[in-house]
């Protein structure tokens, strides 16, 4: 695992960094494995990559949604539901 403070590699799988003592959390373990699988170049085809771009785009509006207009959040319960703020 990659510490999130001083960002050494802690591969032996460490609950602490050797670096500068920090707690290792699983969420830097999820960001490292989530890097590992960006990290694997593949040919891709054009179709491919169109397919990416949209699902990115899809990924982007549904974000968009969630931050609001002017960057706040809000809880997009049920649908057909009002959005509401948090």
């Amino acid at each position: 695992m990659v510490c999130g403070s001083c960002g050494k590699d802690n591969s032996d799988g460490n609950q602490f960094c050797t670096g500068c003592g920090d707690k290792l959390s699983s969420s830097e373990e999820f960001l490292m494995k989530d890097e590992d699988m960006e990290s694997d170049p593949e040919p891709a085809t054009l179709a491919d990559l169109t397919l990416r771009v949209k699902n990115l785009e899809r990924d982007l509006s549904r974000m968009r949604g969630i931050l609001g207009k002017k960057g706040k959040l809000w809880c997009i319960c049920d649908k057909g539901s009002t959005a509401k703020p948090l």
